[in-house]
């Protein structure tokens, strides 16, 4: 969640827009699918969720692929199938499918002359928007990081023939959380052969993908065996960033009191 605030999101969270209500429905629905087989409820309560990220953005329904795929995996690994969680992904489509003719209406209209025509170029320019660095210094971050993370799935796979798991998280959990990074990248392809539009806004949920795997990281590779140097940091961080948001706040609000 700190690293969440800390992050350019936060410019949306605060805004009277459906993001930060997308981007927590799928957040809350990565946690219940991973705890599917803790209790019963998991499973409707994910089909709840799921349904209302999509109505949140009908774009959304993309990411129900992520969900689908890591629980695709989850099925090849364990050889056995939650015809349940299967369920609650087509649920969750509902809302794109009864919106569809409405959305259809929308582009017939509008399409054509969208202020925001995608290009292949957005993929990496909206990870430059969400990282705030250079797109080429962006471009070698997903590299690095598209390397560690894929070290990081053969040693899993590695491990799982050999009988050993890992302890929090497993690889379908880091398939999640792959399709997250990604995100973006399938929406620029999809809007684009669609002929549709796109704004780096709109990938927002890749933030959980980013975020996660960089949790994930640090903890197998630099913090092994506690996460509380991490905790210390970012609390320090969290202080800092929110002092200077109130700063910016409270010489805006000066502002417009002279004016």
């Amino acid at each position: 969640m700190f690293l969440i605030t800390l992050s350019p999101f936060r410019g949306y969270a605060v805004e009277a827009r459906s993001y930060a209500l997308l981007v927590g429905f799928l957040a809350i629905s990565a946690v219940l699918w991973q705890r599917i087989s803790e209790k019963r409820f998991m499973i409707p309560l994910l089909a709840l969720f799921l349904t209302l990220a999509v109505s949140s953005h009908h774009l959304a329904v993309v990411a129900i692929s992520s969900f689908a795929i890591a629980e695709l995996v989850w099925t090849l690994l364990s050889r056995r199938i939650r015809w349940g969680v299967w369920a609650a992904c087509l649920l969750a489509t509902c809302p794109f499918f009864m919106s569809l003719p409405s959305l259809s209406h929308y582009r017939a209209i509008f399409g054509k002359n969208f202020w925001a025509r995608p290009g292949l170029s957005m993929a990496i320019s909206t990870y430059e928007v969400y990282l705030g660095i250079a797109p080429k210094w962006a471009l070698v971050l997903i590299l690095c990081f598209g390397l560690l993370v894929g070290d990081s799935l053969l040693r899993m796979l590695r491990q799982f023939r050999e009988g050993t798991r890992e302890r929090e998280f497993g690889l379908p959990e880091i398939i999640l959380v792959s399709s997250f990074l990604i995100y973006p990248a399938l929406l620029v392809v999809l809007t684009k052969l669609l002929d549709s539009g796109y704004t780096p806004r709109y990938g927002w949920p890749a933030i959980l993908g980013l975020v996660l795997g960089l949790v994930y990281l640090v903890r197998t590779i630099w913090l092994k065996s506690s996460s509380f140097y991490l905790l210390v940091a970012l609390l320090i961080a969290f202080a800092v960033q929110g002092g200077m948001d109130f700063q910016t706040l409270y010489k805006e609000g000066l502002t417009n009191q002279w004016c």
